[in-house]
């Protein structure tokens, strides 16, 4: 019976140790009442050894279900790695464009590498993979195949040469507003100073271009109410909500496939521990539908406000936008606004890579060292660690002139380890 039981539990994950306890005291009971010796004091003692053994079963069955539920455990996780990688490698299809825009195919492929391949063979390129890259719209440099496979279906991809780069959306504002809204600029001197012009003086230009703009439309949702909004767009985005919120997911998932990548260029990171916190920052990340809601007029936590006007929160190390007036962008409004809005940055208060990812690397070194006072390992705060990397706890929403690059120094990341 107690072999049985042992096998019982093992075979079946739902066969607890209670259950063995259980089927242990029942066979016992009727072994008991069928060589019952009542006498001379047998029987009490064989009642007192039999619940000695029982209990002795009934700790075995515990100690081997615990093994058991954890060796499940890494199963189920081993079964959703799994399952997670072959979700990210089917093929899609991509619209791929060169650096001019002068034609554009499409291709359907299962990676980047085979993504090379085809664009070489379309369009005729006397060139290696190795030497071609892609784009994104907004100038997002496609480097790997882990960013490469969170791309939607149908994304316009600007395949460029080794070393080069196409112009983004925003650079290439100025001939959108010329053939879409030629009132608003007149030739002659001021579009040869334009073209000379830095491009951050550029944007502030064309703010003022903006301010020009009937926004009368930008109440307007449906793209059926305002299609040219969304001409030159490559998206199944029936509204301006949804085409938006997803914007704000790229730019998130840009921030995670970044961190991982860097993070696993450290070999003298324990690999496991790596391993267990990509996952977790990647499935928090699912719940929060990458936070998509940040650009989404129509959500509670979103960045503007329900009229979809978004404004500058300020330098990394100023509390407002110190600007007069402040910096105001509605995206919502006109086909003109929602390019420009290209040109805001989801701008790191703590530094993503110069702070905050290599106190990450060494909590995750320091964990694998450090044994609490209770006797166990030292945990990852990846809570903080998420909340840094990913969301408006340290992220602030900039126009391009607040947007510093230069180094945070006064703000530092961490500890994530709990004691």
């Amino acid at each position: 019976m107690y072999a049985s039981c042992l096998y019982c539990s093992v075979r079946n994950p739902l066969f607890t140790p209670f259950h063995a306890f259980s089927a242990t005291i029942a066979s016992k009971e009727v072994t008991r009442h069928a060589h019952r010796r009542p006498r001379n004091g047998k029987w009490e003692r064989e009642i007192d050894t039999d619940i000695g053994l029982v209990a002795l079963i009934f700790l075995s069955c515990l100690h081997l279900s615990a093994a058991c539920n954890q060796e499940n455990l890494s199963r189920a996780r081993d079964v959703e790695l799994v399952a997670y990688r072959a979700e990210m490698t089917s093929t899609k299809g991509f619209k791929v464009t060169d650096a001019d825009r002068k034609s554009r195919v499409g291709i359907a492929a299962k990676t980047l590498d085979d993504l090379k391949r085809k664009t070489i063979e379309k369009f005729k390129l006397k060139l290696s993979p190795d030497e071609i890259f892609f784009q994104t719209q907004d100038g997002t440099l496609v480097e790997n195949d882990e960013y490469f496979q969170t791309l939607h279906a149908q994304t316009l991809l600007v395949w460029v040469k080794k070393g080069e780069t196409a112009l983004t959306d925003a650079e290439m504002l100025y001939k959108t507003i010329r053939e879409v809204n030629d009132e608003y600029l007149t030739a002659g001197e001021k579009v040869q100073e334009f073209f000379t012009e830095k491009m951050k003086s550029k944007v502030f230009k064309l703010a003022e271009v903006l301010r020009g703009i009937d926004g009368d439309k930008a109440k307007h949702s449906l793209k059926c109410d305002h299609p040219e909004w969304f001409e030159g767009l490559d998206t199944n985005a029936k509204t301006k909500e949804d085409y938006m919120f997803r914007r704000a997911q790229d730019r998130i998932r840009t921030y995670y496939y970044k961190s991982r990548e860097e993070l696993l260029k450290d070999a003298s990171i324990p690999k496991q521990r790596l391993n267990d916190l990509v996952l977790e920052l990647h499935n928090r990340l699912k719940l929060s539908k990458f936070n998509g809601c940040y650009f989404d007029r129509s959500d509670k936590k979103s960045l503007c406000d329900k009229g979809g006007e978004f404004t500058c929160q300020g330098r990394w190390d100023k509390e407002v936008c110190l600007y007069s007036p402040k910096h105001k962008i509605n995206p919502y409004a006109s086909r003109e606004g929602r390019i420009v809005f290209q040109t805001w940055n989801l701008d790191h208060v703590v530094e993503r890579s110069r702070s905050v990812l290599p106190e990450v690397g060494r909590a995750l070194k320091e964990a694998e060292r450090t044994i609490t006072k209770g006797g166990g390992e030292a945990a990852l705060d990846v809570k903080a660690i998420y909340s840094d990397l990913f969301t408006v706890g340290n992220l602030k929403f900039v126009h391009i002139v607040c947007h510093d690059k230069g180094a945070h120094s006064k703000k530092k990341a961490g500890p994530y380890l709990l004691y």
